[in-house]
């Protein structure tokens, strides 16, 4: 039960950091002149103000984080990571099996 909602999680995560990427881009480059003029980002001094910025965002970077790894384990063992080998080959799995659902969205969404 705990993986399946922490994939879950990290479905919504995905999904709202695409949605949010997608309002962003739609925005006028007027809406921050500073930030799109000056160098800021790629390419952006050459941007018209009229135009979205969704070709100056792909520039950037989306991030899915991962925070209380020691504290999950401590919920589900009673140790963390650090504690107890089985729990630390059981967090380590975990984690490179987040790693590759992010880099699989990355690739499908890039």
């Amino acid at each position: 039960m705990f993986e399946r909602d922490l994939f879950e999680a990290i479905d919504v995560a995905i999904f709202t950091l695409l949605e949010r990427f997608k309002w962003q881009g739609k925005q006028k480059a007027k809406r921050a002149k500073f930030m799109y003029g000056e160098g800021i980002w790629r390419d952006g001094e050459t941007i018209d103000f009229e135009t979205e910025v969704k070709d100056l965002l792909k520039h950037g970077s989306l991030a899915v984080g991962m925070i209380g790894l020691a504290e999950a384990m401590k919920a589900l063992f009673g140790k963390h990571h650090a504690e107890d080998e089985d729990v630390y080959s059981y967090a380590l799995d975990l984690m490179k099996r987040v790693k590759q659902k992010i880099i699989e969205a990355s690739d499908k969404y890039d």
